[in-house]
């Protein structure tokens, strides 16, 4: 019996119910125009579409917008970054027939709501929303208000926009050391429709025994892989979550996809799928 079970009582599924696993391509959007590194609008939109054309022929389930290159970043965005990354999200969202969604980096989930609304797309993801952290690379604090996010998500009536919510993530330390299942719980209370789990850098898989945990726990929200997940670990990391979001297995170091990876990995996928 195939154990890559489609997991259709998870209650934000109906974005991918025809669909084993989900799995989530990132796509890194060009830096912004105060940024040193700013394309010039055509050709970020040529960028973003070159890309968009790899995640499709790979056959990814969904993409994740993220301002990976606007590097180093701001915590919150300014009024000229919400313009581009709208631009450049809507552009994406009327390119593609995939569930699409935004990640404003650091720490400004509202941004990400409010571009995810008026571009129609379908979730956002939020790195810091239920842990107070300090940043490792510059000792940053991340200070987090998930009770003034869940109001704003319905003053804009953004409900329909599920909320992916990053728990204990990445490149930081929790300020106040708790159970990773503590920060899981949070997040669901304050509205979270999906919980992501990684592990400590970019590209190392979450710890298998967490994992574990929380598929034991059967949460009403799917468990979502967010670093780590490649070829060679498909096969024991797919039986433990319901969907992932996936980054550097497929790409390059300047950001972008790399076709032959993303094929790959998608095979894989698919292979363990039937």
């Amino acid at each position: 019996m195939n154990s890559i079970q489609t997991y259709s009582s998870k209650k934000n599924m109906i974005m991918f119910s025809k669909v084993q696993k989900p799995i989530i391509a990132m796509l890194y959007l060009p830096a912004g125009i105060d940024h040193q590194n700013h394309l010039g609008l055509n050709e970020s939109f040529c960028a973003i579409l070159s890309d968009l054309e790899k995640i499709h022929q790979a056959g990814f389930d969904g993409i994740c917008l993220e301002n990976e290159k606007d590097s180093p970043y701001k915590v919150e965005a300014e009024a000229h970054d919400i313009s581009f990354y709208t631009l450049l999200t809507r552009k994406i969202v009327e390119n593609s027939d995939l569930p699409i969604g935004f990640n404003y980096l650091l720490n400004d989930p509202k941004t990400s709501l409010a571009i995810a609304k008026v571009c129609e797309a379908s979730f956002v993801r939020s790195d810091y929303f239920v842990d107070q952290m300090i940043r490792e690379s510059d000792e940053r604090v991340m200070d987090v208000y998930p009770n003034d996010v869940r109001t704003y998500r319905k003053k804009i009536k953004a409900d329909n926009i599920k909320f992916y919510a990053d728990v204990q993530v990445k490149h930081a330390k929790l300020i106040k050391q708790r159970p990773l299942l503590e920060s899981v719980n949070e997040s669901i209370e304050f509205g979270a429709d999906g919980v992501i789990v990684s592990g400590s850098w970019t590209g190392k898989a979450p710890d298998l025994s967490d994992l574990m945990m929380l598929k034991e726990k059967k949460l009403s929200v799917p468990v979502i892989v967010g670093s780590g997940f490649n070829t060679e670990n498909a096969s024991t990391i797919l039986p433990l979550c319901d969907e992932v979001i996936v980054g550097t297995a497929i790409l390059d170091k300047d950001g972008h996809v790399n076709l032959e990876r993303a094929k790959a990995l998608m095979n894989r996928v698919n292979e363990l799928r039937s």
